[in-house]
This record gives structure tokens, sequence and C-alpha cells, in this order.
């Protein structure tokens, strides 16, 4: 074999970098993946139950935006908030947007009910001020939710649609800060803000620790050799390796994790290992005066070494292999990746580099620290070596003692799964994270999913009640669910000394009207987040305001006790509940890593020295080392987290080898007939400078995480400086103090025992590879005179002064659900142009009797009234945007009613044809920034019949320019054929953003005569 790689050195030089070359490619295909909740498997039960609770809700990551102030009601402040709100709203990716602006304030006055904005108008004098402040803190959707309780910060919600490019969001939101300065600090919080925090900073690390990384190396090689061929060839072993262990992550289909970060330092540090035992190999061998050349050298290297750098590989990549039973996913990948690296830079070092190093002239000696060429009691080796062997018996006393004593931290230590932590506390995202926490009620929740009759009042009042048990926990500071809203409607329905005021209504009939109230004159879609189309679900969310996962679990543990029984509770997640259960994940699975690592590498060692005792004597330096380890990470309050809880399996994974390389020599010493004393001092003086040098590669690879980014990744260096330091202290301290205190019999000089030994031990190694292998091998225009000419004639056409009809209203969701609405109306206009309508609902039963009685004036905001048979009330409301939805659908107000004439400027875009009818193509734009807003869209194009004026079809634009709805008139009935008068009678409202639908069909149309009597509040209470 050694001859081989002479004879065909130039053939495995050119392979082996064709083939680092060709695999490498594959890097360019890399993405990064940082979410968390791609670690695990989307069978736990939290994942389960949110994936659910998404199905019904949507997607629940929000991007949440902070803006701090001395007092966020100052009018510069609020108009940047509005400018920023208004402009992100109308952003690709962007689903809606959240505010104090945007959030209703519901409340009663004067016996009229009132749904409309928080902020109605931008304060500019103090007085103006108070009067908001009053009203926000008398408003519990928005106080403490919206705005801070001292008034220093608001928060601006951004939902955003399923697959947006968050990417394409945060930048455009950036943009948009600077295009709106102000002197506010703004904080982001939120899911995907962590997201694009940790995709920043995963590749900041990657292009600043890898090159860091290797320089170092670099450096340590030349310290250590201080010859270049000693720096450069263990450097290409490691840089081929790394290269090809890290392609095979996009190889594979896997994306590039947060702890993936770990790979690269981790092949530099470990991979280095072998190289480093060739170069000293040959320098000792340089030193001792050899007259072989460089082949023979390089023969003779690789028959000396390639047994136990082929062991000390294979344990190393045992013990990393370990991860595969780690319950996180890039945990696992991380194991074969990793394996796969090392594996490589075992064929390099062991096939490679002699190859290469066959072709170098002779290098002159240069004198370096260790026990060749020097006597042993002269060197530092040498008097470390014989203070072991002094101190035989104090060593495994005082190593004991130790272990006791730090292990005590473990009590302590504590697990953590929340991304906020993974960064340092001056970061932005720990800056927005505190805000969020002390001001807002935290950035996670837990959820309850609730199926059934939602508007039951029997379940509204225990949706109530464990929302008011959970708020008395201290690390719950509000929650927020359907049945706080329905009290909000009673309350503004009410009056404070009324016995419904602020309480939830006592029948099914009048919580349903409730709702018929609120979708008439607010937006059903700010309710989306909290009940569906149907009222089949609800949706509980509890805001938390402590993240730890020992309260978590408390919080989780109390959820399940209080909803113990419920049938209407569904599922408990959200992503509180998903942190938490990962927290005890990366606990269990660090775990279960570690014990399969020790019993792992207990065979290996019982395998390799055909013994049980090696295999129990070599994992005592490892266990010591992970008690260690697990010891001072609770006294010193550094967690277990994703990247942390990798350590043990990694160090017992590289300690492995200082135990194995140790009793190796150990044993060959002994078996030259050399006393135990002078065994162990010829072992450290000799073998020992190998594993110093091992252990400092590896220290130094990994010290540079100690300047990464993350939190998590920044003690991982700092660790694994403690733990290969424990493990390098266990292997040439307390393993010689063992081994000259007890005897152990597979360490003893027998002959025949070798022989056999030999025989096995290679059936053995053939084995153990083979099985490593099988493992590592199991994703155009008229005049705008004309143009107002057609549309007014449109309008007119469809005028008619009085009329009666039957209606039914269909509404579809964007699941196909659907809720159908029937009615009968009246309308009559006035000489003024004021428009009178009155609406009852006949079915279903719960809306049956519900009456509303519109005044539509041409100049001035609509009066409403309601009746609510239910309760035998009826109350005024007030809506003053014409954007809102009528009756819930994908109408709105606007769509019911005729635009006013002036309110817009029209152009002709040319002619079309619709259904074979030959149309004019009119274009309507509001003539100002607040029309656009009241009317909720930047321009129209309605499809006029050239001969009839009738409009078959509108489109409506958003504030981007892009088409977000149509209505087709689908039919209409002739009511006056002398005058030429239309009524539609089909209509259909598809909104191509949330893909909604809404059809209203008219039955029963005839035009009748004015009966005034129809339009007063009296009748409307007529049953």
């Amino acid at each position: 074999m050694n001859s081989i790689i002479i004879k065909y050195r130039w053939w495995i030089i050119t392979a082996s970098l064709l083939f680092t070359v060709g695999i490498s490619m594959a890097l360019l295909k890399l993405e990064i993946d940082p979410d968390l909740k791609n670690y695990f498997p989307k069978t736990m039960t939290s994942m389960v139950n949110t994936v659910r609770i998404e199905e019904v809700f949507g997607n629940q990551d929000i991007i949440m935006m902070i803006f701090e102030a001395d007092d966020i009601l100052n009018e510069a402040t609020l108009k940047r908030v509005k400018a920023v709100e208004k402009a992100i709203d109308r952003m690709d990716g962007v689903k809606r947007t959240s505010s104090l602006f945007g959030s209703n304030h519901i409340y009663g006055e004067g016996g009229v009910m009132y749904v409309e904005p928080t902020v109605l108008r931008i304060p500019r004098n103090e007085t103006q001020r108070e009067e908001l402040r009053e009203t926000i803190e008398g408003n519990d959707l928005v106080y403490k939710v919206m705005v801070s309780d001292d008034f220093k910060a608001t928060a601006l919600v951004v939902s955003l649609d399923d697959g947006a490019n968050e990417d394409a969001v945060f930048a455009g939101i950036h943009e948009l800060l600077l295009e709106h300065p102000g002197e506010e600090k703004v904080h982001f919080g939120g899911l995907p803000y962590l997201r694009q925090a940790i995709n920043k900073d995963i590749k900041r690390d990657a292009a600043i620790l890898i090159p860091i990384a290797m320089l170092m190396m670099l450096i340590f090689l030349f310290l250590v050799f201080r010859e270049w061929r000693g720096v450069w060839l263990p450097f290409m072993v490691v840089a081929m390796s790394a290269l090809v262990g890290i392609a095979m992550i996009p190889i594979l289909g896997w994306k590039f994790y947060f702890i993936s970060l770990l790979v690269p330092i981790l092949l530099i540090a470990v991979a280095n290992d072998y190289g480093i035992h060739m170069i000293a190999r040959y320098q000792e061998l340089n030193a001792s005066g050899s007259k072989e050349n460089m082949k023979e050298k390089a023969v003779r290297i690789t028959r000396d070494l390639w047994k136990p750098i082929l062991i000390t590989g294979l344990t190393t990549i045992a013990g990393i292999s370990a991860l595969w039973a780690h319950t996180m996913i890039p945990a696992r990948q991380m194991a074969l990746v990793a394996s796969i690296g090392i594996l490589l830079a075992i064929f390099f070092s062991l096939v490679l580099l002699p190859a290469l190093l066959s072709l170098l002239p002779k290098s002159t000696y240069v004198p370096i620290i260790s026990g060749a060429g020097g006597s042993s009691n002269r060197n530092i080796l040498g008097r470390f070596s014989f203070f072991v062997v002094r101190n035989k018996r104090l060593i495994p006393v005082v190593a004991l003692a130790f272990t006791l004593l730090v292990s005590t931290g473990i009590i302590f230590l504590k697990v953590d799964s929340n991304e906020e932590n993974f960064f340092p506390e001056r970061h932005e995202v720990k800056k927005g994270a505190k805000i969020i926490n002390s001001k807002f009620g935290g950035s996670e929740s837990i959820s309850i999913l609730f199926s059934g009759d939602i508007l039951s009042p029997e379940l509204l009042q225990r949706m109530e009640m464990y929302g008011e048990e959970m708020e008395q926990l201290d690390a719950v500071d509000y929650t927020m669910g359907f049945s706080g809203v329905v009290r909000e409607i009673s309350k503004a329905l009410n009056d404070p000394d009324e016995p419904l005021y602020d309480r939830i209504p006592p029948s099914r009939e009048a919580v349903a009207q409730y709702m018929e109230l609120y979708n008439m004159n607010g937006d059903p879609e700010e309710l989306e987040q909290i009940v569906d189309f149907n009222y089949e679900h609800a949706h509980l969310m509890i805001r938390i305001n402590d993240a730890n996962n020992e309260i978590v679990n408390g919080l989780i543990q109390k959820l399940e006790e209080l909803t113990a029984g419920d049938p209407a509770v569904e599922a408990i997640g959200g992503y509180g509940y998903v942190r938490s259960e990962l927290a005890n994940k990366v606990l269990k699975g660090t775990f279960n890593s570690l014990g399969i690592a020790l019993l792992v590498i207990f065979i290996l060692l019982s395998a390799i020295f055909r013994s049980l005792k090696a295999g129990l004597l070599g994992i005592v330096p490892l266990t010591i080392s992970v008690v260690v380890l697990f010891g001072l990470m609770g006294l010193t309050g550094i967690r277990l987290d994703v990247a942390t809880a990798l350590l043990s399996s990694v160090m017992i994974g590289v300690g492995v080898d200082y135990t194995i390389h140790f009793l190796w020599r150990y044993r060959e010493e002994r078996r030259q007939n050399r006393p135990a004393s002078e065994a162990v001092i010829t072992t450290i003086t000799t073998t020992g400078r190998g594993i110093i040098f091992n252990a400092l590669s590896v220290i130094v690879g990994f010290s540079v995480l100690m300047i990464s980014s993350f939190t998590p990744i920044r003690f991982f260096g700092v660790l694994v400086v403690v733990s290969i330091l424990s493990c390098l202290v266990g292997a040439l301290v307390i393993l010689p103090a063992i081994i000259l205190r007890f005897r152990f019999k597979f360490l003893e000089p027998v002959s025949e025992e070798v022989k056999v030994h030999k025989i096995k031990g290679r059936r053995t190694l053939r084995r153990v590879a083979m099985g490593i292998l099988l493992a590592l091998l199991v994703s155009i225009s008229a005049s705008a005179q004309d143009a107002r000419e057609l549309i007014k004639k449109s309008l007119d056409v469809v005028k008619v002064s009085s009329f009666e009809a039957a209606s039914t209203l269909t509404i579809t969701d964007s699941k196909g659900n659907t809720r159908v609405r029937k009615s009968a109306m009246a309308s009559m206009s006035l000489s003024d142009g004021t428009e009178k309508r009155i609406i009852k609902f006949t079915s279903p039963a719960e809306v049956s009797g519900t009456g509303i009685l519109i005044f539509d004036y041409p100049e001035k905001s609509d009066d409403m009234w309601i009746y609510l048979p239910a309760l035998r009330k009826t109350r005024r409301i007030v809506s003053k945007e014409k954007s809102k939805s009528f009756m819930g659908s994908e109408f709105s107000n606007a769509n019911m009613t005729a635009p006013g004439l002036d309110d817009f400027t029209y152009s002709l875009l040319g002619t079309d044809t619709f259904l074979d009818k030959n149309c004019y193509m009119v274009e309507s734009i509001p003539v100002n920034t607040d029309l656009e807003d009241e009317y909720g869209y930047s321009k129209s194009v309605s499809w006029v019949d050239e001969d009839s004026y009738l409009v078959h079809q509108i489109y409506y634009f958003d504030f981007d320019g892009e088409m977000f709805k149509s209505i087709i008139n689908s039919d209409f009935k002739e009511l006056d054929k002398k005058k030429g008068k239309y009524m539609v009678t089909g209509m259909k409202a598809i909104n191509h953003d949330n893909k909604r639908s809404s059809e209203m069909v008219m039955q029963q149309v005839a035009v009748t005569p004015t009966d005034e009597s129809y339009f007063t509040v009296a009748y409307l209470e007529k049953e």
C-alpha cells in the first residue's frame, strides 16, 4: 500500500485536487435557513398544533416596529408613524398593518355606537393630546397593546403574506424610514426580524470567522514546526477536507443553519490533527539523523501512523456521529457532514500528504520543543512527566474531589431556545426585545384554538375565564381573544349602569347580532386573527413577557390544567410553546447523544484493545470532562442551547483521540519490557508532544468562535477551550496516574496476546470502518369632460326614486367557506340627493329580525341605526369611512351607494368588449389623498356600455397601482322602460388579494310608491 502511494503519487495528487475543486462548485448553491422552527421534526406536538392554528388563522409571523420617543402623541411622531404605516401597507408581501391609527375604537356616546380608528386626527395642541391620551387609556384593544402605558413607545405591527419575500420587505421598510426621517428610535421584533438578523450575522460570521480561523491555523503550524512544509502540507489537508465537507450540505439538498457555522470551524480544528501527527513524525525522523531519502521517509511515516490515525479518526467520527441521536435536524446533518470531512482528512493525511512529501527535498533539522534530541528530565515535558509519576496517588484523589465540587453546578444548569438570546446585550435584536417584553407584553405568545359554536355565550365565558386566569401570572401581561371584542361591543351598546355593560350577552342570538353590527361598521378583517369566517374557530392569544424555558413550561402546564376536559379546546400551540418544546428536545437530545457517544467509544476502545477495562478506562477522562463542562456551565450561567448542546458529543469525538494516542504508545513501550513509570515518561515526552499539539490545534481553531456575532457560538468557543483542556489533563495527567496506580492486563507485555490482538484488531477495525462508511451513505384617450359625462349617465340610469326588493348575500372566504345572509330592503331618494334605505335580515335564524336604517347623505357622513331583537335595543352607529366592509362582505359601503361625482377626475382610456357588449373604459381617480383613503383605492376603471350606459365591470387599484378587487354586474332588471331606468340585480365582488368573494342577488325587485314611514326608527323596531 505504501509503495503504491509513491508509485502513483502524481495520479493521487491530480485526482485529489480535481475531486476537491469539482465538489466545491456545489458551494455556489448553498442556501441559508435562519428559521429555528426548521431545526426540529414537524411531528412535535407544539409544531403540529401551531400548524393547525395557522391553517385556520393564517401565518402568525409578524414584524413589530417600535417607535420610541419622549411622548409618542407628539404631532411629528404621529405623522411619521402614519406616513410609514401607509407606505408599508402598500408594499408587496404585506398582508396588513396595524397600529394605533388602524386599531378600532369601539365606544358608545349619547346613545350612539362608534366604531372608528383610535386616532381620528393627529392632535395639534396639548389639550387635544390629553383627550387622545384618555381615549387610548380607555381602549383595551390599544392601551398596552399598541401604545405603552408610559406613552413613550408605540407599536406598528406588520403581517406578511404566506411566502412573502422577507428580504425585500425589510429592504423596503428601511428605505421608507429614510424617506420619512424623525427623532424617534425605531426598534424591530418578531420572528421575521429575528430570521433577518440571524441570516445577516450568519453571512458575517462565515465571511470573518473562517478566514481568521485559517490564518490562525497557519500561524500556529509555523510556530509549532518552524518550517513551511509543516505549514502548507497539513493546511492543504484541512482546506480540502473543509471545502468538500461543507459542499456536501447543498449536494445533499440541505440548507446552511445557524449552528452549521460550527462545521467549517470544526473541520479546520480537527482535520488538522492527522497532518500534524504526520509532520511531527517526519521531524522526529529528521531529528534522529535518519539517512532515508524522502520517498523512504514518506513510506515509513505512513506505515508507522496509519493505524493510530485511522483508529483515532474513526473514533472521532463515532463520537460526532452520536449527534444522529439528537432531535435537532441540523445536529444530525452536522454529524454526517463533519464525519465526511474527517474521513477525507484521514484519507488526504495518509495518502495525499505522503505523496506530496515524497516530492520535496529533505529539510534541515530545526530545533523544536520536544523530548526528542534532549534528556527527558531537562525539558518541559520531561519535568511534567516526572511530576505525574511522583504524584500518581494524589492525582486521582484531587481529580475526583475537583470533579465532585464542580459537578454541583449541574443543578443550576438551564436550557434556552429563545433566539433573542442568540445576540449580545448591545445588539439591536436584544434592545428591541427588551422594549417589547417590558412595554408590550412580549413578542411571543401561546395560543389556544377553540372549535365549535364560537357564538355560544357559555364558550365565550370559558374563553374569558382562561384569559383572566392566565393574566394573573407574572409572565403574562395580557391576553387577546374574541370574547374581549364581544365585551367591547357590549360596553359601547350599553350604559355603565346596565347589566350587560362589559359583559358577554346571555344568548347566542345576541352575540350573533353584535357581530352583524360590528361587520356593518367595522372591518371584519380586523378580527381574522382571533375568529374565523363562519364563527367555527376562535383564537385566544396569551402574550409572554418572559420566554424563560422553566416559566413557559409552567404556563403550558397551567393552561393544560385549566382547559382539561373542555371539548371546545382543539389545540394549544403558538411559537412560545414551540420554543418551550424545542428547549425540552434540546435537553433530551443532548443526553441521548452524550450517552450514545460514550457507549460507542466504550465499545470501540474495548474492541481495539480487546478488553472491557480498556473501554472503561478510556471513557474516564471523557466522563470527567463532561461533568466538569456541565458543572461550569451551571456555575457560570451559560445555558444549554442549540449550539452548546452539541459540545459534549463534539468534545468526546475529539477528546478520545488523546486517550487512544496515549494508550497506544504506552502499550508499545510496555511491550518492549520497559517499566511502567518509564513507559509513562516516554509516552508523555514523545506522543504527548503530538497530543498537546493536537489539543492546541483544536483550541486555536475553535477560539475564533469567541468573536462570533452569536452569543451561543461565543460560549461554544469558550467551552471548547475548557473542554479540550480538561480532556488534555485527563489524558496526560489523570489517565497516567490511574495506569500507574492500578495495573491493567491489556496494557501489559504479553507477546502471544499481542499477536492474537493484531489479527482480530484488524478485523474489528475493518468492521468499524465499514459500519461508519455505511452509516455515512445512509429535498387611448378622450377629454375629461366626456368621461365625466359617461359616468354621470351611468349613475343616472340606475337611479330610481324608490324600490323594494329581497336580497341574498353570499360571502365566500379563501377556503371556500360560505356565509349566507337574506334580507328584505326598501330604498327612496330625496330631491337633495339623500338616499334612505332600510334592511331587515330574514335569515339565518340568529340574526333574523335584525334591522339597519341608513341615511346616505351626499355631503356628509352617513347616519345608521341598528335594531338588535335579542336585546330589544336600537343603537345608532356612525360610519365615517366608505371603504368599510358592507355587512362583512367584499363589497364596501361605497359600492352600495352612488359615489360623489365631484370626488373624482375622469379619463376615457378607450373601448373594449365585455361579454359581447361594446364598452367605454373610464378611469376614475380620487381628487386628493383624503378621498383615496376614504374610498379605499387609488383609482378604478369602469366598463360602461356604449348603448345603455350600464356599468358591467369595475376594476379597483390599490395605492401601488395594482388591481386588488373587481366587481362584475352580471344581471340587470329594467324598472322603468319609459325613462330607461335599470337596477343591478346580480353583482359579484372578488378580492384578488385575500381570495375572498361576495355575491349579491336581488329578487322580487319592484318600483313602489314612496312610503316615508318605512324609513324611521319606529318601523325598524317593528317585528
